[in-house]
């Protein structure tokens, strides 16, 4: 009977293969040498099997080859903790695992000493495994700091592992004219707490002579997963750092900004396809860079993992095929998933459709109680097979790289202090270096209830947002030596507010008050109006705010003629405050600080009104999708996450289901007795207002469809509900 479910269950074999020889493996290996470094790395024997492992092996074999085509080797880290997972592989307690359908050998060990094997990656030949290990050391504030070496191992087993080089391994590329293989690897790494990390440098080396080596980049801050190459070598993923997902054009040193997500990773053929794993852990969004056509790939599909968590997900040598762990669930409810829910993962092969829109099969590769992770698969003459005439990609054209938008904003200024013009760009400045370029990212984070919206750009409502430390480092001394420049799109909201803040840098305040704008300067308690407030209609404002000169204003591209200063009232935020809301309703984009120096003193009035009437047109061009006002009760929810259990994000959102719908509004009825509303849950750390909401009661709900807000993409959203044929929403209020 245990045979003939082997035979018809295949991957049940793998369970047996680890009780049996794992602990004899564990056992033989010198715990105090394995814990302390990976110095003494001989390669595990192949165990002797028995019939009924053999036979499970083959039909393992079998089943691989029917799903890729072809011979077939993968790679992975297994955790040896019982109950444990160290999903990021940053402990001393996993085993090398390998598999190879055609050695009869099925799921092996490749190095049983327990060790740190981060990231294994399979040669273009298939011949050699390249591991890195970590070498962590935490400090006394739990700060990981890194010092990572990569290895390798034939993947035989002949010999034992060598130390190649410093760094965190990536990538290994073969160069098709030279037939050299380069290890692409990420170095200087920044110490931190958060289960992401960030490097400084990416170089690459030769697999087979790692002394003959090249920086490849240093432009931006790198995440080490996933960094894949095409097979021309002229781009790559990245992650520039975590979460803002794309690629690179290592021909020219650029980069474009895909979408805010993790795991990125590139076709391993010349078809320049990319895709970056949501925040939900459940979907791939996919780009072609030559056509910047987008589309979405659901990976639940795989058996046992249906509204389960994924994560690891890699693209193979082969462009129709990946690899992945799952399913990740909750410890003792909903606890942490990732981290700690993945004492079940197991490894998939999925292989694509022709049109590269779905995941038509799977393959477990694993089945046993412990974690594995971090795959990689190697598929015979996989290097071979090219995507590139496939309909879907488009046109075989280069996709333009670097910001995108109108090239009349910013305004010109002499020192770019700060540069955002909304989460989806790339909001990077040039800071030139003794080589070269490197580059510096403006980021904008929302604090509160601050939120982004649909155009990518905050909604201050209920928080306020603050610009990333360097920045807001550069704007502090900008403000105490030459004073600076603002430009920004505001569009007020709906709701007006008396004498609440918009934004303040320095001693200069905008304050809303008597639906108008007023500019305050703190410092001599003097204010002055500068503009009408109207609900729903953009302004686009520009203020030349030196040091000691009277400033300037101009209102749409018009200069504002005269100020009429009248005393104002005190007020409690500190002369040195840099901040962004705090009360208004209000939305920001288009934001651009500069530094007001002595030698260009003033915009010219032609330049500011290029930008407004660009940012502007811009602005108009908006869409809004359809609201829904609607009374429901509420049937199912989801738990709310902690913030230890999302770290490093820090906010997530929930799904909730909503049945007795009651339309309040003038639209069509909805036809479906179940909806569900994807509403926030988590922000800035903190429980939002009146959640969690109670099963039973009934809502009053401001509702639009969900497919109709691209800024969710990449944010971190918990579903118990698992709900995916009624109609979906996002609670707009």
């Amino acid at each position: 009977m245990i045979l003939q479910n082997i035979l018809l269950h295949p991957t049940l074999w793998a369970r047996h293969l680890t009780v049996f020889f794992l602990p004899l493996f564990l056992f033989a290996c010198s715990e105090a040498t394995s814990e302390s470094d990976p110095s003494a790395l001989d390669a595990s024997p192949a165990p002797e099997m028995t019939p009924a492992e053999i036979s499970a092996a083959k039909s393992l074999s079998d089943a691989v080859e029917k799903l890729t085509g072809n011979h077939s080797r993968a790679v992975w880290a297994k955790t040896t903790k019982e109950g444990g997972t160290d999903t990021y592989v940053n402990g001393n307690s996993h085993v090398l695992m390998g598999f190879d359908s055609r050695d009869g050998g099925g799921v092996r060990i490749l190095l049983g000493e327990k060790s740190n094997y981060a990231r294994p990656l399979l040669s273009p030949d298939g011949d050699y495994v390249v591991f890195t290990n970590k070498n962590i050391e935490r400090d006394k504030k739990n700060r990981k700091h890194y010092a990572p070496i990569v290895w390798t191992l034939p993947f035989d087993s002949t010999k034992p592992a060598r130390e190649l080089a410093a760094g965190y391994a990536s990538d290994i590329w073969r160069d098709a004219e030279t037939k050299v293989d380069w290890v692409y690897a990420v170095r200087d790494f920044t110490p931190s707490s958060a289960g992401a990390i960030e490097g400084k440098i990416l170089v690459r080396f030769q697999l087979h002579d790692p002394a003959v080596e090249e920086t490849v980049w240093k432009r931006t801050p790198l995440n080490p997963d996933n960094i894949q190459l095409s097979r021309d070598g002229t781009r790559a993923s990245g992650q520039f750092p975590w979460p803002t997902g794309g690629y690179m054009d290592l021909e020219n040193g650029e980069w474009e900004k895909l979408v805010h997500g993790c795991w990125t990773s590139y076709a391993p053929d010349n078809s320049h396809v990319a895709w970056v794993f949501d925040g939900a852990h459940r979907n791939l969004s996919l780009f072609s860079t030559r056509t910047e056509k987008k589309w979405k790939v659901k990976l639940t599909s795989a058996p046992g993992t249906e509204g389960k968590e994924l994560y690891h997900p890699r693209w193979t040598n082969h462009p129709r095929m990946l690899a992945l762990t799952g399913p990740y669930q909750g410890v003792k409810g909903r606890e942490i998933q990732i981290t700690k829910g993945g004492q079940h993962a197991e490894i998939y092969i999925g292989r694509f459709s022709p049109a590269l829109d779905s995941i038509e099969a799977w393959v477990q590769l694993t089945d046993d109680s412990q974690g594995d992770f971090y795959p990689d698969v190697w598929i015979a003459d996989g290097n071979e097979v090219d995507l590139t005439d496939h309909p879907q990609l488009g046109a075989s054209k280069k996709g333009n790289t670097g910001s995108k938008g109108s090239e009349n904003w910013p305004i010109a200024a002499t020192t770019k202090l700060f540069l955002w013009k909304h989460r989806a760009a790339k909001n990077e400045i040039l800071t030139p270096e003794a080589e070269g370029q490197q580059a510096r990212q403006c980021g904008l984070t929302p604090h509160g209830l601050a939120r982004f919206n649909r155009a990518f750009g905050v909604d201050l409502d209920g928080g306020h947002a603050l610009p990333d430390p360097t920045s807001l480092a550069a704007i502090r001394s900008a403000i105490a030596s030459s004073g600076v420049n603002l430009e920004v799109l505001l569009t007020p909201g709906l709701e007006r507010r008396e004498n609440q803040p918009v934004l303040q840098l320095g001693r200069w305040l905008i304050l809303e008050k008597e639906q108008q704008l007023f500019l305050t300067d703190l410092s001599q308690n003097w204010s002055s109006p500068l503009s009408d407030v109207t609900s729903g209609t953009p302004m686009h404002l520009a203020l030349h705010l030196p040091e000691k000169d009277p400033p300037l204003a101009w209102i749409n591209g018009t200069p504002h003629q005269s100020f009429q200063w009248t005393e104002a009232p005190q007020t409690k935020d500190p002369n040195d405050t840099i901040r962004l809301g705090g009360g208004s309703d209000i939305a920001i984009d288009h934001l651009a600080i500069s530094a007001a120096t002595a030698t260009k003193a003033t915009w010219s009035n032609s330049d500011v009104r290029s930008s407004s009437e660009a940012t502007l047109a811009e602005a108009r061009s908006r869409t809004s999708p359809p609201r829904r006002h609607l009374r429901a009760r509420l049937t199912a929810t989801t738990p709310i996450p902690s913030f230890a259990s999302i770290d490093p994000y820090t906010r997530a959102l929930v799904t909730y289901a909503y049945e007795d719908i009651e339309i309040l509004d003038d639209g069509p009825p909805i036809d479906a007795p179940r909806i569900t509303v994807q509403r926030w849950g988590l922000m800035d750390k903190n429980l939002v207002p009146g959640m969690p909401a109670k099963v039973g009661d009934t809502h009053d709900l401001i509702l639009e469809p969900l497919e109709d807000q691209p800024q969710l993409e990449g944010d971190r959203a918990e579903d118990d509900v698992l709900d995916f044929t009624s109609p979906a929403f996002y609670l707009a209020e």
